[in-house]
């Protein structure tokens, strides 16, 4: 099964594979399946996210995608993890748009 199929079902019905379709747990997901997938699926899109952005190299993509989601907040993960509605699913929004983006601009490598 194609990885951006899995992230387009993700994205359509995230509580057929979550019971939490949060920020947080969004990303877990997406990590394990990096995981079980021996790396190969979120292999470079920390760095392509360095390219789309002007963050430092320093952060990890879960923090890149907040900051994307939250430029003027000092600590984004703040606001995902005060369990803010809205601000998760701006943070899951933006977070699947770069996501779709980043598989589309890669395609042939998948």
């Amino acid at each position: 099964m194609k990885a951006h199929f899995i992230v387009n079902e993700l994205k359509r019905r995230p509580s057929m594979f979550l019971r939490n379709a949060d920020y947080n747990s969004i990303v877990s997901f997406l990590i394990g399946m990096d995981v079980a997938l021996n790396g190969t699926f979120l292999n470079g899109f920390a760095g392509w996210l360095n390219g789309e952005t002007t963050l430092g190299s320093s952060l990890s993509w879960p923090q890149r995608v907040l900051f994307v989601a939250f430029p003027d907040e000092k600590s984004p993960w703040s606001k995902v993890d005060k369990g803010d509605r809205e601000a998760n699913e701006k943070a899951v929004g933006v977070l699947f748009d770069c996501l779709d983006r980043y598989l589309l601009n890669n395609a042939e490598e998948r």
